[in-house]
């Protein structure tokens, strides 16, 4: 009788046990808030503590452009305070400005494509002026030689 008696205390004290740590991981994630930090396209999910700042993440890079901060808009919204303290879950935003190197390589290709075009226009004059057969410029390529 004392073994069976024994058995059923070590049985409700492990139950107990068990139960205690199912409520404390319940109520352990009731506190944890979600911060969502958006970098073109793709989102990092970071779990913080009801009531704590969220760490600064490092700044995410792209080609010709500085990264500005991380705003609380998709647009163009204030930027967000590390020292705010988080309450809920929040998503975050990357922004950027073009540096002056993109900026310029933006200009010069957006140039070149419309030289371009006005070459093509002259040539396919030239051709009809002077009664070429086919699109001379489509039947270039850049970078092979062909000989006949």
């Amino acid at each position: 009788m004392k073994k069976k008696a024994l058995s059923v205390l070590m049985c409700a004290v492990m139950l107990a046990t068990v139960m205690s740590a199912g409520l404390y991981a319940f109520a352990e994630d009731l506190n944890v808030v979600t911060v969502s930090y958006y970098v073109e396209g793709e989102v990092k999910e970071v779990g913080v503590m009801y009531g704590e700042k969220t760490p600064k993440p490092d700044n995410p890079t792209k080609t010709g452009y500085n990264f500005k901060g991380w705003r609380v808009d998709s647009e163009e919204g204030e930027l967000f305070d590390f020292d705010t303290i988080i309450t809920e879950d929040i998503s975050l935003y990357a922004s950027w400005a073009q540096n002056r190197v993109g900026a310029i390589f933006d200009r010069i290709s957006g140039i070149f494509e419309i030289v371009f075009g006005y070459v093509k226009m002259f040539i396919d004059y030239l051709r009809d002026l002077f009664g070429l057969g086919g699109d001379v410029i489509d039947d270039v390529t850049v970078g092979e030689t062909t000989t006949e």
